[in-house]
């Protein structure tokens, strides 16, 4: 399976992050740092739309160029700078890019609802076999959610069941009890 776009959180806005992407042909969103040279070159451009742009690493050694695209966020009232190597017009990248990062967040939502499941330990060992046991569970329960949304779609019902990860987890543990 080929990746298709990958989405970053700014923490990744950096030369080595963005040339090892680059390098690998890989298609990526991410915010920009609002560093004061960023911020300024969002206020001079002063609008919706992308420009070229580049940065340079601590030392001013490494230099990283990618496409700003600006986009302004109604919820934040204000220009949201991006950095991405898609290549596209304006308009379209404009009413891409934040549609597609709004994505990510899912992802986020996810290790949320993972850690919900698993206790706080000392050993490692048996926090990674907790973790372990979490992913297979929020699996399981996408994978339930997922089947009842289509068997839903074919029987023309809009108002499918919507399994709860409380739910998947008492199941589970009512199966583990020797109550199921």
């Amino acid at each position: 399976m080929k990746v298709r776009l990958l989405l970053l959180d700014r923490a990744f806005f950096t030369v080595e992050c963005i040339n090892l992407l680059k390098g690998l042909g890989l298609e990526f969103v991410m915010p920009c740092v609002c560093n004061e040279r960023v911020q300024r070159e969002v206020d001079t451009f002063g609008r919706e739309g992308r420009l070229p742009f580049s940065i340079r690493d601590s030392h001013q050694v490494e230099e990283a160029s990618f496409t700003m695209v600006v986009c302004w966020s109604e919820k934040k009232g204000k220009l949201i700078p991006f950095a991405t190597n898609i290549e596209g017009d304006a308009r379209r990248l404009v009413g891409t890019i934040p549609r597609e990062y709004r994505r990510r967040w899912g992802i986020e939502t996810s290790f949320r609802k993972v850690k919900e499941v698993f206790p706080m330990t000392a050993s490692p060992a048996i926090r990674l076999a907790y973790f372990m046991v979490a992913m297979v569970l929020y699996n399981l329960w996408q994978a339930v959610n997922m089947a009842l949304a289509a068997g839903s779609a074919r029987r023309r019902r809009t108002d499918g069941y919507r399994v709860t990860m409380p739910f998947m987890v008492t199941v589970l543990c009512a199966h583990l009890n020797g109550r199921l």
